[in-house]
Formats: structure tokens, sequence, C-alpha cells
């Protein structure tokens, strides 16, 4: 019998130039890899095309237009009700009360409960369900301080009472009408100033989803120069890799850097599939402003909901579990012999897939 090879969701970064580059971040890697499993890489931008055994894929997301772009975006935000979950009763959605098709009935004491009021002890006279009308009058008895000597301030005079009132004092002559300065009024109107003819202001530039990706797209295939750069550039490939990888079919994540973590986490919140981490160095250790803030709290939260955690050394992985407080049976450390060789390091990141991949 066959055996399908594991399907690997690969999220890679650009490959650091000169004494930084390593197996793990390099092309070799990737070609060791894709024999052995249904590789599908996923990186900010190919400056050429890569040669990999079928099914194996590789996509650059800068090497996208900006149409593929917005059409991976629509299936994102598509509905995917196999990854929405019902909340539990009495909040709105919930099942409990009723059938699989009929709507949600929460439970008591919750305005809809359809649990019945409980029966009156016997000698006691069970309360009265409140009409409208006593409703209203609660309303207003609330909302008024004292409604009589409201009433009273606005009732009409009787008969006995308008008899007695003297209109003498209000027939006489009408005071000059006179406008808001005291100054007498005239119906000719006051010769105006010409208003001088306002020019319309030039339209501005309209900023469509098309700019907004074509923005997008310089940042994945242009090599960052700065941390705001690097932050953008990172952000940017979270965002589509997320959207592209929505529609591919994978068993296991696999984040070789930590610039494609923020991606990964992104994912496995989306498809409850497992994600391993591949760790070279930590924010904290590298010393660099770029490595302050955001990243810190980006390393913090990857490390401890990831599935499993590759550290490029023993050391590496003791400083893992002494920062994070990881439990030791989720970080494995990968022996020096692999870090030098690809084929060797292959081996053992796909050994470490199979464990957390769903059998």
């Amino acid at each position: 019998m066959t055996i399908a090879p594991l399907k690997v969701l690969m999220l890679g970064w650009d490959a650091p130039a000169g004494a930084e580059a390593t197996p793990a971040t390099t092309a070799a890697l990737v070609s060791a890899l894709a024999p052995h499993a249904a590789l599908t890489l996923l990186l900010p931008h190919l400056t050429e095309p890569m040669h990999l055994p079928a099914p194996a894929t590789a996509t650059g997301l800068g090497n996208l237009t900006a149409e593929e772009l917005a059409l991976a975006d629509t299936h994102f935000n598509a509905p995917h009700p196999e990854t929405w979950q019902s909340p539990m009763a009495p909040y709105l959605g919930g099942t409990v009360g009723t059938d699989a098709t009929g709507p949600a009935t929460p439970a008591a004491p919750y305005i809809g409960s359809s649990e019945a009021a409980p029966a009156a002890a016997p000698g006691q006279v069970a309360a009265a369900e409140p009409t409208p009308a006593d409703t209203a009058q609660t309303v207003e008895t609330a909302t008024l301080l004292n409604a009589d000597a409201f009433a009273a301030d606005e009732a009409e005079p009787d008969a006995q009472e308008a008899a007695a009132l003297d209109f003498t004092e209000l027939a006489g002559a009408e005071p000059e009408a006179t406008d808001q300065d005291g100054a007498p009024y005239s119906e000719t109107p006051a010769p105006t100033a010409p208003v001088a003819a306002i020019q319309p202001a030039p339209a501005a530039t309209p900023v469509g989803p098309q700019s907004v990706l074509t923005v997008a797209l310089e940042a994945l295939r242009t090599p960052a120069v700065s941390d705001a750069d690097l932050n953008f550039r990172v952000i940017q490939y979270a965002r589509f890799a997320t959207r592209l990888a929505a529609s591919q079919e994978f068993a296991v994540i696999y984040a070789a850097d930590w610039q494609a973590w923020l991606a990964g986490l992104e994912l496995r919140q989306l498809t409850g599939k497992p994600l391993v981490l591949h760790v070279h160095s930590l924010a904290q250790d590298r010393n660099t402003a770029a490595d302050r803030g955001w990243v810190l709290e980006l390393e913090r939260l990857a490390l401890r909901r990831a599935d499993l955690v590759l550290a490029a050394s023993s050391a590496l992985a003791l400083r893992v579990l002494e920062l994070h407080e990881l439990p030791p049976q989720r970080v494995r450390r990968l022996s020096a012999a692999a870090a030098q060789d690809p084929a060797r390091l292959a081996e053992a990141i796909l050994t470490a897939l199979q464990e957390v991949a769903p059998a």
C-alpha cells in the first residue's frame, strides 16, 4: 500500500545573504523536503522560478498580480461555516432547548426563555402579567417627578376664570417691530455686496482597493531597508499568505523563521491545523531596535501557541524553555550535524511534522 505524502504548508522568508545564511533558509532545504512531502511553499517574493518535483509548488506573493490577490481576498472573505462554532446557551445562537434546525431559545431567566414561570403556592395569588398600559404608566411615573403639578400648570381655564380675564390691556397698539439688535425693522432689504464665485476644489485622487494592493505588492517585492519597512512587509506577508493558503489543502503548517510566525498564527487560528515553528534566534537575544515592542509580543504568542518548536541548537532550546516556560515535550533540539546538512535537516523536520500531523 502506498502512503500518501504529508501535505505541508511551508511559510518561508527571504534567504539572508552572506554569512547569515543557514540551510533552513535556503533553497537547498526546500529541494530536500519536496521529494518527501506534498509541499506548498509561500515566500514574499521569488527572484527566479523554483523547479520542484510535483506535487510541490512554490509561490512568491510579490510575483502575483493585484487581480490575483484581490481574488484571494474574495475567497477568504466568503463565509466558512466549517470554522464557526455555535456559542453556548443562553447566548444568541445557542442550540439548547431547540432542534438542530429551529431557532435558538435562551435559557431562563433571559428574555425569550420558554421555561414556564413557577406555580403559585396554595393560598397565594399568582402575579398577573403586566399589560402595555401598566408598562406605560410605570414609565410615566418614573419619568415625571410630579405629574399633578405639571397637569395643573398646563390645564385650560374653566368658564368662570375665563370670564374674569381683562382683555382691555391687550387691545392697545402693538409695539414697533425691531430686529435682534433693537433697531427698527424694515421690510426693504439692505443692499449686499456681490459674492465672488466659489471655485470648485480639485478632485482628490481616489484611493481604491487596487492602489492599496499595489502598495502591498511593492513592499513584498522589495527587501526591507528599515525597521518600519520590515514590520510592514511582515504584516503584508501574513495578510496575503493567510488568504492564499485558505484555499489550499494541507495537514500541518511549518513556519521556517520568525518573520513567517504571524502568518502561521493566523492560519492556525483559521484552520485549526497544527503549527510547527523553527527558531534560529530569539528577539530578546538579538538586541536590536527592530526586535523590541510588537516583535517580542509576537514571539511570546507564537511560541506559546505552537504545537511544536524546533530549536537550532541545544543552548537555544534551553533558552526557549527558560524564557517562555514551555513544556519540554513541545520543544525539539536539532543536532549540529542537521544544521549544516540540508538533507539531514529535512529528515529531522519531516519527523517533527509527522508527530503533530493529524492521523
